[in-house]
């Protein structure tokens, strides 16, 4: 705590003042601003929940084709994905089994990636048996 407070006073973020034998911390004008640009950037950030699963036997493909210059989505369906169970059988098709959860849905809707992401069940086993 003392390294991080000195730091902090150091890098001009906070004021420190006595009251009595206690020491108050407090934001300085600089770190107000600080805080503001962290929480405009932060607006832009991608989703870091993690979901809640629900298992199924139903097998479930997901592919996508998400434009380069949203790479950071891309990575981030991928990320996703991976933790919902998923396998990857090439860069924009996975496979698992399990139903995706509404957060997951809406969280795709957010981040308007709906229009590149197609969810389709598969209903007959075939050669994709082997990967799920």
């Amino acid at each position: 705590f003392h390294e991080l407070s000195y730091r902090l006073k150091r890098d001009g973020l906070v004021e420190t003042r006595r009251r009595g034998n206690r020491t108050i911390i407090t934001p300085s004008p600089q770190g107000l601003e600080k805080f503001k640009l962290l929480k405009e950037k932060m607006k832009g950030a991608l989703p870091t929940r993690i979901y809640n699963t629900q298992p199924s036997n139903n097998i479930l493909m997901v592919s996508f084709d998400i434009p380069e210059r949203e790479r950071r989505k891309r990575q981030w369906l991928r990320t996703a994905l991976l933790r919902l169970g998923f396998r990857m059988v090439h860069k924009s098709v996975w496979v698992g089994k399990g139903k995706l959860p509404g957060a997951f849905i809406e969280d795709l809707k957010d981040l308007r990636l709906i229009a590149y992401v197609h969810i389709l069940s598969v209903t007959k086993r075939g050669s994709i048996a082997q990967v799920a």
